[in-house]
């Protein structure tokens, strides 16, 4: 059984607004089977259960799932959880993790609504952030234990540009980083690491040997090139968004996902996967609801950010959503609400068409 359909016939419900659901990852090695069982705490209150959070990219579903145990039962999960979990696992004890796909019961659309919401503080609250990349490939073995290592890329920060740079960019493009969610997920991170296949590296390790390299690269001209696409691959951008909490309100959160060409397989997840990140946000602005149309989720998401014209329509387009003249006069009269201009009438700008981007 689908850990979906499993979840939405045996799921305790949750028995408070700030209750989350935990998975109790039981130890085990090797080809031992995984198994775990789910746990009700609630992190506000003195005797919390402490727990990490797992940051990691679902995967397209397929018959051939693995499985594991859940509560005894036998569970379908997609390939890139099963993968984690065998890899993150403790071999002599438990460990306390929150996982999506198990800690929400996808089925109950009020459960989902209420936990995106709190999804900021679950992040926030969490010991520590797990990072999943995947399994070893395109030589990030390599690159990984070379950044466990600050002293080496110190000495020899300009030979490993030149001979590592493929493994790097690699790495650095893996499709993880082009989850809309991971800009939250690590933007909130007390401390986070990073799991690839069987290495693991701590955040500032990764975080200084990025540092290290794109400073060398800068220094010479000769590889001045490869330390600009080190800087403009997705990995450094997010790492940098956690160093340096620069960008924190909403509407610069979007346009730099848009820049950064960040998916989501549900629409509307464009939006509350960076509505977290705001803390200037009320709590009543943009309240998740899977049910609300797109186009007045996209409304809401104009009335508590300051979009020119221009930018209103890279949102729309990047939602899908194609603005005829109707749509453009709300679009003004909500820039022009938030102003507090009076209404006046305007047309659709000549030049700016929206169609309907592919699902």
């Amino acid at each position: 059984m689908a850990v979906e359909q499993w979840m939405s016939t045996n799921c305790q419900p949750l028995e408070s607004p700030t209750t989350i659901r935990l998975v109790v990852l039981g130890s085990g090695s090797g080809t031992q089977p995984v198994e775990c069982v789910l746990l009700h705490t609630d992190p506000n209150t003195w005797d919390a259960q402490p727990y990490e959070a797992l940051s990691y990219e679902w995967g397209s579903p397929s018959d051939e799932d693995p499985w594991i145990l859940v509560n005894g039962c036998v569970v379908q999960v997609r390939k890139n959880l099963w993968d984690a979990l065998m890899h993150i696992r403790f071999e002599e004890e438990e460990r306390y993790v929150w996982i999506d796909a198990l800690s929400i019961n996808q089925a109950d659309l009020q459960e989902r609504n209420h936990q995106v919401k709190i999804m900021n503080a679950i992040y926030r609250k969490a010991d520590r952030v797990l990072v999943w990349l995947g399994l070893a490939k395109d030589g990030s073995d390599a690159v990984m234990t070379i950044f466990n290592d600050l002293g080496e890329v110190k000495r020899r920060a300009e030979h490993l540009i030149p001979t590592k740079i493929e493994g790097i960019l690699a790495l650095g493009e893996r499709s993880y980083w082009g989850r809309a969610w991971v800009q939250q997920e690590i933007y909130l991170a007390k401390t986070y690491t990073i799991h690839c296949g069987s290495k693991t590296i701590v955040d500032i390790k990764l975080d200084s040997s990025l540092a290290l390299l794109s400073g060398a690269a800068a220094r010479d001209e000769q590889y001045r090139h490869l330390g600009r696409i080190i800087e403009d691959s997705r990995m450094f951008q997010v790492i940098l968004m956690h160093r340096l909490k620069s960008i924190n309100s909403l509407g610069a959160l979007l346009l730099k996902s848009i820049s950064l060409k960040l998916e989501c397989s549900e629409p509307r997840d464009f939006i509350y996967s960076m509505r977290g990140m705001d803390r200037d946000l009320k709590e009543s602005d943009l309240v998740p609801d899977y049910e609300k149309p797109l186009v007045e989720v996209y409304f809401d998401t104009l009335d508590v950010c300051e979009f020119g014209s221009n930018d209103a329509g890279r949102i729309a387009a990047r939602l899908g959503i194609s603005l005829d003249a109707e749509l453009w006069q709300r679009v003004l009269i909500s820039a022009q609400r938030r102003r507090g201009l009076p209404k006046i009438r305007s047309e659709q700008p000549a030049n700016q068409k929206v169609r309907r981007a592919p699902q």
